[in-house]
């Protein structure tokens, strides 16, 4: 996710006009400090959201910010790391199940899942695992939902649209609030650059 900070404020636009060169260090601190801490804040926010498989997307939380101009600047929180594409594919796709209870709701308890995306079928766990208990190259699947036990594997927690894209997903939550600390930041930089001369 990408959030684009412009300082919009006429007040804070008329100030760097009269002030001179304090918008550079303006952007600077908001880059560095500000913008960063308050998007870290939704990131951690959204980690507690995230699909638990291994816990490799709760742990690959990113938060970058970038100036893009004189008073614009870019800021990305990312999940994923190497793997933002699966990061993607799991936020973004709200069929996929993330617990056991949500699996078992959505196909039934005695059910297993074969194969991936559209070539993934549904079979009685009775089925499944005898397919399973063939050799490699003989029927054999690749990939199901349940390991050769019959437990459901992955499913820890999580959901779909942990970072963005529902209202109760971290930035609908906590946008108002991430503007809020910007706007104390810009604030609070300010005061110090006319203190400072």
């Amino acid at each position: 996710m990408q959030v684009t900070v412009r300082i919009q404020d006429r007040a804070v636009k008329a100030f760097l006009a009269k002030a001179g060169n304090v918008a550079a260090p303006l952007m600077d601190a908001l880059c560095r400090t500000y913008v960063p801490r308050a998007l870290t804040k939704v990131m951690v926010e959204a980690a507690k959201d995230t699909p638990i498989g291994e816990g490799a997307l709760k742990r690959a939380g990113s938060v970058s910010t970038i100036r893009t101009g004189k008073l614009r600047a870019k800021a990305r929180i990312g999940f994923g790391g190497m793997a933002a594409k699966y990061a993607e594919v799991q936020h973004d796709n709200a069929d996929l199940t993330h617990t056991q209870s949500d699996f078992e709701a959505k196909y039934g308890a005695d059910m297993m899942l074969i194969g991936f995306g559209r070539r993934a079928f549904l079979v009685s766990k009775t089925a499944g695992l005898k397919k399973m208990g063939k050799p490699e190259g003989k029927g054999k699947p690749t990939w199901t939902s349940h390991n050769e036990a019959g437990n459901l594997t992955g499913h820890k927690g999580g959901r779909s649209h942990w970072l963005y894209g529902t209202s109760t997903s971290a930035w609908e939550r906590r946008e108002s609030w991430v503007v809020e600390q910007i706007q104390r930041g810009v604030n609070a930089e300010v005061r110090r650059l006319l203190a400072s001369g």
